[in-house]
This record gives structure tokens, sequence and C-alpha cells, in this order.
């Protein structure tokens, strides 16, 4: 046999044994992170419920960081308004969709913005709050076809919410429809399934904070 192509396969070998070690060398680790407790880097129902809890009648609230409690309703789907799904008058219907913003985090009730375009536009109007604490325009939209487009607005005006240029590890948009380019695919899936990729998250970055 040709001595050069003898040593390739003999690289050839050392190279295979060296991936296939590699490999069981990360499943090895991986398993033992998964059974140490160890949870992935993200997950889906970290993030609590898409909506605020429904049918809330006057409820104190108060977040972790807020320094006083406020007064809080929701009906049946979760949205901050009195305005119902049927549309049995002739009034224009305008939708006010955004984050903490437009739904009035912090704000009782009657104090918030759709509340006050109610009283500027006055009886020939309904304002319907449509507003999610936290929400991007990803989630709007999602919220739209699965919620407020049932309430049959005639006009619907988005607030652009800071979160839209949030650093996050998984976006939103990413949640529902996956990464748009072969590296994002591959992101999301380690972040939602890798420990590994966990554990090195925390050796490099300081969660602390």
């Amino acid at each position: 046999m040709n001595p050069r192509r003898q040593q390739k396969r003999s690289v050839g070998r050392r190279a295979g044994f060296g991936l296939a070690f590699a490999a069981v060398s990360l499943l090895t680790v991986e398993l033992a992170l998964r059974i140490a407790g160890v949870r992935p880097a993200y997950r889906v129902e970290d993030l609590g419920q898409w909506r605020v809890s429904s049918n809330m009648h006057a409820r104190s609230t108060k977040g972790p960081r807020d320094e006083h409690a406020f007064i809080l309703s929701t009906n049946a789907d979760g949205l901050r308004t009195e305005v119902p799904r049927a549309k049995a008058t002739t009034r224009t219907r305008v939708a006010l969709m955004g984050d903490s913003t437009v739904f009035g985090w912090g704000v009782d009730d009657g104090g918030t913005v759709a509340d006050g375009v109610q009283a500027v536009l006055g009886a020939d109007y309904e304002v319907l709050n449509a507003g999610q604490p936290g929400y991007s325009t990803t989630m709007m939209a999602w919220l739209y076809g699965e919620v407020v487009n049932a309430y049959q607005p005639d006009l619907t005006i988005v607030f652009i919410p800071m979160h839209d240029t949030n650093l996050v590890l998984v976006s939103d948009r990413e949640v529902l429809k996956g990464g748009a380019t072969t590296i994002a695919k591959v992101r999301v899936t380690l972040a939602q399934e890798s420990r590994i990729y966990q554990a090195l998250r925390g050796v490099v970055f300081d969660f602390t904070d």
C-alpha cells in the first residue's frame, strides 16, 4: 500500500476516534448536568401567561418593583377594558395596542391612556384597551389574531414598545416562528435544550444583577 495513502487513513481514523470521543464526552456532560438539575437557558413557560390574568375585578395589584399598589380589572380575555366583544352599536371602535404604557401598569382603573382617549373622542367612539405589559410588536400581532380581531375594531393604533429593542436570548418572533437563519435556529435550539450551553453562559456572563 502507498505509504502516503496509509498515513491518510491513519489520520482519518484518529480524527474519527477523536470526534466520537468528543461526542460521547459532551453527551456524558449533558446528561450529568441534567441529572444535577441544571435548567436550559431559556424556557417558554418562564414568561408566564401571554396575557394578564382574566376576570380580575378591582384587584389591588403590586409588582415586585412597584412602590405602591393600584386597582386593576380585566375582562374574560385578559384585557383591561369594559368594551364587549359584540359590536352592537354604530359607534366607531378604536383599539389601542402597546405594552405596559398603554395597559396602564401602576395606574388605577379609569386612568389609562385608553380612558383618556375615550374622554377626548366622546360618545361617538368606543376605545378598547388592548395593551399588555412587556409586549413587543410581534406579540401584539399575535394578540390581534388571537383576541383583538374578534372585537372588530374600525381602527387599530399600535404604540411601538421599548421591548422591540430588548437584548434577549430568544426573541418573541423566534418563540412563535423559530430562528430566521441557520445560526439563529442553532442558537435557539441550544438555548432551549442544552444544559452545557447554559453552564457555559453562567461562566461567561454574570447574572447576579
